[in-house]
């Protein structure tokens, strides 16, 4: 993803979906859909992406907890799922 494309989404956003307003420099982008590594560039794709703080990013992709939630909320997505279908 590019900072183009960043910039975007942040626009988009505007905020952290766990409910904090930062700095524009502890956003980070948060795919729906793992990228895994190197991954297909296909899931860059708007649907699949929002705007997180880079604490909460850390919490869901380290916690199982907070993965739960995410999960719950579907700011995180399984490889099946659609994010097109399954909105946040």
């Amino acid at each position: 993803m590019n900072g183009r494309q960043f910039a975007l989404y942040l626009a988009r956003d505007l905020h952290c979906p766990c409910g904090c307003v930062g700095r524009e420099d502890t956003f980070v982008p948060q795919h729906r859909i793992n990228r895994g590594m190197g991954g297909s560039k296909l899931l860059d794709r708007p649907s699949n992406v929002i705007v997180m703080c880079s604490e909460w990013n850390g919490l869901i992709e380290s916690s199982s907890h907070h993965a739960v939630r995410a999960h719950n909320y579907g700011w995180k997505l399984s490889r099946w799922d659609s994010p097109e279908d399954r909105p946040f």
